[in-house]
């Protein structure tokens, strides 16, 4: 978990395609960032290397268009923003 208070973390895919993620989402239970499929290294072409993933299936609340637009895959880095 992150030792962060507030604020939001700029996701930037390999494309420069960049999404905001409140700090608040990253909790026990919540996104994770993918780095396989079915046991195998995601590759670039695989939507790879990372993807953040949230459990959709598991918490009706993430299935919603503003989670799923938080769902970026080829996952460049993440930065802390105010």
């Amino acid at each position: 978990l992150l030792e962060v208070d507030g604020g939001t973390l700029l996701a930037t895919a390999i494309n420069d395609y960049t999404v905001e993620i409140p700090v608040s989402d990253a909790v026990e239970g919540g996104p994770i960032i993918a780095y396989q499929m079915d046991g195998a290294e995601m590759q670039v072409r695989d939507k790879g290397p990372l993807w953040i993933v949230y459990p959709y299936d598991d918490t009706p609340e993430y299935r919603s268009e503003v989670i799923y637009s938080r769902s970026i895959w080829q996952l460049d880095r993440i930065e802390v923003a105010g």
